[in-house]
């Protein structure tokens, strides 16, 4: 897909989508995870560990909404039977849906590691950075500061949700942390990536073609092909 197909857009502007599809247009922030969360796990599974079942992989979660999505992936990557999925969660939310997302994946035996388990980081065949979102801004702070530190040493390994963390949604790496491998930009790619050089994939199809005629955004009426939840951009 040629990038002039497809707008880069600010964090105000993804801000904006989001509150639309939660007002408007009646999505849960429930629905919005298991969607992201669900394409990112396809992705992973069809363009990376393909038939591979033993591939070890490590899903890095923040605080917010990123790390939501990233709770709901590990679910899903069982479903396709990857046996091998750790999750590495520091900084645990006490809002209900997180706890939901944290005890359905411990109902499915993912297993949640410690923070000194960055120190074998390395082992991991891939790692899905979802850690920060499209509103992150400022200083990346501790323990996400040693652990994005650890994370840049494997950056062959790593596949970004929507924004490599520690980017500025609309300046790029600035705070020069990771260079992953991959990509998976959610809604529309944020202005920071339009320079990413790894494997870009965009994963949508849930913002309904309505909701970018009203925000006059001029987004391609074929981006998705028949079923898939994602394209590659």
């Amino acid at each position: 897909m040629e990038k002039s197909l497809i707008p880069y857009i600010t964090a105000e502007v993804a801000k904006k989508i989001d509150e639309e599809l939660m007002s408007t247009f009646m999505y849960s922030i429930d629905q919005l995870m298991e969607i992201a969360g669900l394409s990112v796990a396809t992705i992973i599974k069809k363009e990376y560990i393909k038939d591979s079942l033993d591939s070890k992989i490590l899903v890095v979660c923040g605080p917010g909404n990123n790390g939501g999505d990233g709770l709901v992936a590990p679910r899903h990557l069982k479903e396709f039977g990857r046996k091998n999925v750790d999750i590495l969660y520091p900084k645990k939310s006490n809002n209900d849906l997180y706890k939901r997302l944290v005890t359905q994946c411990e109902n499915y035996k993912v297993s949640f590691k410690e923070i000194d388990s960055i120190h074998q980081i390395s082992s991991y065949d891939y790692i899905i950075d979802a850690i920060f979102g499209f509103s992150f801004h400022g200083d990346v702070r501790q323990p996400f500061k040693d652990i994005l530190s650890k994370m840049s040493e494997v950056n062959d390994k790593i596949i970004s949700v929507d924004i490599p963390s520690g980017w500025d949604v609309e300046k790029g790496n600035i705070n020069n942390t990771i260079s992953p491998k991959g990509l998976i930009s959610l809604t529309l790619p944020k202005k920071g990536v339009s320079e990413f050089k790894g494997k870009h994939f965009l994963a949508g199809r849930f913002v309904p073609h309505k909701l970018y005629e009203v925000m006059k955004i001029n987004v391609n009426d074929n981006l998705y092909k028949d079923s898939e939840l994602y394209t590659l951009l």
